[in-house]
């Protein structure tokens, strides 16, 4: 700037149009210098198209993708997981429809709707068949793209193959637990970790007591109340269910009895079983069988009464009696009996041995005589 402006003003102190054509004139001079001094610059080349690289990105994924073509679905480009995945090379793999790798009809439908319509798509659970025939379960999500200036659909897979397998082993598995409880004669219930009904099997559901086994459980009536064998109180956590899941252990045999509001007893014998998870201290359901004891309790205490009721007889009548059950080595004498024979006064359990050893050696053979053809119903008793 200097250089131009320079020469101008010192003309134009005193000679204004001596200083304006000196101007032009080292103008001009300029110009042609630099005309031919300074190279001149090549003309502007036209910008590069951006460049699609949704190719290239594909190859970097780790999971299984690919972009294909619309609306046949042949593959243009797909990585390395993807050929791993099919067990194909990527060069065999190149143009081949996604249609094709899909086991039913109905895959092969859900595949081509989306296909023609050309739309996203999230969590597409397919069963894809490999060349050796094995079986890959895929959760396919879909994109629409532009490769090379045409429509196109991005694929990307996960693999859920493990995830499937361990769907149906458990599904086996509850099967398995169903058909066994099925076939059991108990009831059976299977609880939640908040002591909820979850499942139970039919002997469960067709009994009629099973409201009083639930006494104290969550959703259990209130009609019936707790105790123990003894028959007292029970407080609802000692329910062994709820023992069993705070403490982490089975119950064996434990019998509980539930007494409705008119007073009808229901005992049951319950076992219990905890279920964990790997690792974990804390249950997260248990298992508990039922057990209706109510005839059988019922028919020992009426049993306990009798031989109560036996024993009063026994010692009103003040007579020397014994009781032998057929087949038993053991046998009941009475107290007046037990004194005859030099024993405490008191009835006592004997073994049938030391009381044919109480009799004369002169009449045993006789009393085993009598008592072979008793027992073979020759006579309706005998006395000796």
């Amino acid at each position: 700037m200097f250089a131009l402006w320079a020469p101008g003003a010192l003309f134009l102190i005193d000679h204004p149009w001596a200083a304006q054509g000196g101007w032009l004139v080292w103008c001009v001079a300029c110009g042609v210098w630099l005309v031919r001094t300074v190279p001149m610059l090549p003309p502007a080349e036209p910008l590069p198209a951006p460049a699609d690289d949704t190719a290239e990105l594909l190859h970097e994924l780790p999971m299984p993708a690919c972009i294909c073509s619309l609306p046949d679905g042949g593959m243009r480009v797909l990585n390395a997981a993807l050929a791993s995945m099919a067990n194909e090379s990527a060069d065999a793999l190149q143009g081949r429809s996604i249609v094709e790798f899909c086991q039913t009809a109905e895959d092969r439908s859900r595949v081509v709707e989306v296909l023609a319509q050309g739309r996203g798509t999230d969590d597409v659970e397919l069963p894809l068949r490999r060349r050796d025939g094995s079986v890959r379960w895929v959760s396919a999500a879909t994109r629409p793209v532009s490769h090379q200036g045409q429509p196109a659909l991005l694929v990307i897979c996960h693999d859920i193959t493990g995830h499937k397998q361990a769907e149906r082993s458990l599904a086996a598995s509850e099967e398995r637990f169903r058909v066994l409880l099925g076939a059991l004669s108990e009831a059976v219930v299977l609880y939640d970790a908040q002591a909820r009904v979850l499942t139970s099997n039919r002997s469960a559901e067709s009994c009629a007591w099973l409201d009083a086994a639930h006494a104290g459980l969550p959703g259990g009536g209130d009609e019936f109340t707790l105790c123990d064998e003894q028959g007292r109180s029970l407080a609802r956590d000692m329910h062994p269910v709820i023992r069993s899941l705070a403490d982490g252990l089975p119950a064996r045999d434990v019998v509980i009895g539930a007494e409705s509001a008119s007073g009808q007893m229901r005992w049951l014998t319950v076992n219990t079983q905890p279920l964990f998870h790997a690792g974990s201290k804390r249950p997260y359901a248990v298992v508990a069988s039922y057990s209706d004891l109510t005839a059988r309790i019922r028919a020992e205490r009426a049993l306990r009464a009798s031989e109560q009721r036996y024993a009063l007889a026994l010692r009103g009548m003040n007579e020397g009696l014994a009781e032998w059950i057929t087949g038993s080595d053991r046998m009941y004498v009475s107290p007046r009996l037990s004194q005859i024979m030099g024993y405490d006064a008191g009835g006592r359990r004997m073994r049938v041995r030391e009381f044919v050893a109480g009799i004369h050696p002169h009449d045993r053979k006789a009393w085993s005589a009598m008592v072979a053809s008793h027992l073979k119903g020759r006579s309706d008793h005998f006395q000796q």
